[in-house]
């Protein structure tokens, strides 16, 4: 059966990678239960990250990922904003208990897209850490293929109006 054009589940997939990448680099930090964690929190409760962890310190750690490569359009970074968002919202829900870290785990090559002086550079470089994962060629590959195949599902939709 063939993909719908807009399926993320290539990214969805990556995504998974990363975030394993992130424990082998971070092999004491213990996986936590979100379930767990958001109760009696109201927004921790309506919204789940896509990892969280415990470090030697006992402190969180709270990530959202976002796997994408190419050059970020203004849907992008909205995107990243969104989820920006959400961690700083998640964050100032666990601050009387226990401030969280937050990271960003994007590809490298993403990563350095992040680090200028435009205004969604600079909330990351203030609120989150970016954690930046080398993509291996053929991730990189699949990719791009799924990035190409949303484009040309995105151009073919019809638009309403």
């Amino acid at each position: 059966m063939e993909q719908h054009p807009s399926n993320s589940m290539v990214q969805i997939k990556i995504e998974k990678d990363m975030l394993s990448y992130v424990i082998e680099q971070n092999p004491s930090w213990q996986k936590l239960s979100w379930t767990d964690l958001s109760a009696g929190r109201e927004l921790a409760a309506k919204v789940k990250p896509d990892a969280v962890w415990r470090d030697l310190e006992g402190v969180i750690i709270i990530a959202e990922c976002y796997a994408r490569i190419g050059k970020l359009k203004p849907g992008h970074r909205r995107k990243i904003a969104t989820d920006i968002l959400k961690l700083i919202s998640l964050r100032d829900e666990f601050a009387i208990d226990n401030s969280p870290k937050l990271f960003l785990v994007v590809p490298e090559e993403l990563g350095f897209q992040l680090e200028g002086d435009d205004w969604l550079s600079m909330v990351v470089r203030k609120e989150i850490e970016l954690f930046k994962v080398p993509l291996r060629d053929e991730q990189r590959q699949i990719l791009l293929e799924a990035i190409k195949r949303q484009g040309e599902g995105q151009a073919h939709s019809t638009k309403p109006g």
